[in-house]
C-alpha cells in the first residue's frame, strides 16, 4: 500500500453519490487519514437532506468551513465555534491577477 499522502478533493457532494459510494466516502472519513489520504468535501448540508440522518456521523466528523465571511467555524475535534475572516489581499493588489495569469500559462502548457 502507498502512504504517500494525498488529498481527495470531493466537490458538489452529495451530487451522483449512490448508498456504496456513500458506504465508502463514510470510510475514507474514518479511516483515509491512517492510509495518507486527506479528505476535502465541497457540499451544502441542505442537498443532502434526502439522505435523512444516515450522514449525520459525516457531518459531525468534518470541519466545516464556510465561504460566508462573519459566519462561524464549526469544530468537531474541540468544539468551539471560530468566527471566520477571510484573508483578503491589499486593496490594489496584483496579487490575485498574478495567480490567475499563473494558473492559466500552466494550463497552456498542459494543453488544458
Amino acid at each position: 500500500m502507498d502512504l504517500a499522502d494525498q488529498l481527495l478533493w470531493v466537490h458538489d457532494f452529495p451530487h451522483g453519490f449512490d448508498d456504496r459510494a456513500l458506504t465508502k466516502l463514510r470510510y475514507l472519513v474514518d479511516e483515509g487519514a491512517s492510509a495518507g489520504v486527506s479528505l476535502m468535501l465541497v457540499a451544502d448540508r441542505r442537498d443532502a437532506d434526502e439522505y435523512g440522518p444516515v450522514l449525520d456521523p459525516l457531518w459531525r466528523s468534518l470541519l466545516r468551513l464556510t465561504p460566508v465571511p462573519d459566519d462561524h467555524l464549526a469544530d468537531p475535534w474541540v468544539g468551539p465555534a471560530w468566527r471566520y475572516e477571510p484573508p483578503l489581499p491589499p486593496p490594489g493588489s496584483g496579487i490575485v491577477p498574478e495567480v490567475l495569469r499563473r494558473l492559466a500559462a500552466v494550463r497552456r502548457e498542459r494543453g488544458g
